[in-house]
């Protein structure tokens, strides 16, 4: 049985259950292209520090940790931060990007980096422009 993780296309990693069918006869890779977020098929170069600080002007709270950046967002109760971790859930999911999210009661930290190129690349910082989305700043 093959591992759902085996490599395939770009980034490495298969994109949901049509990846790991195979996608329709017929179709070879186009069918993989076609289940990832545009935006995930690109960026698997890490990015380097200037870079990556520059672009956090633009976002909304994202703080440069180590080889990650961070979020530190507060809700008004445990239900509104279980709320938005289940949106982030949702769009990082859909972009095979997953996030290390922490809750503690009505609070959350949000920690992207792309382990298998080894820091923050450019679908990182995507990503946070997604969760910024989800939240009002």
């Amino acid at each position: 049985m093959a591992s759902r993780f085996a490599p395939v296309g770009v980034t490495g990693r298969s994109f949901g259950a049509a990846a790991r069918r195979g996608g329709p006869a017929g179709t070879g890779g186009a069918a993989l292209a076609e289940a990832a977020p545009r935006w995930y098929q690109h960026g698997m170069s890490t990015l380097d520090e200037p870079t990556i600080r520059t672009a956090l002007t633009d976002l909304h709270g994202w703080e440069l940790e180590g080889d990650s950046i961070r979020r530190d967002l507060q809700f008004d109760g445990f239900r509104e931060a279980i709320g938005f971790i289940n949106r982030v859930a949702e769009r990082a999911d859909a972009a095979n990007h997953h996030p290390e999210l922490c809750n503690v009661y009505s609070s959350v930290t949000v920690r992207l980096t792309s382990h298998d190129a080894g820091g923050v690349t450019d679908r990182d910082l995507q990503l946070a422009r997604e969760i910024d989305g989800v939240v009002a700043p």
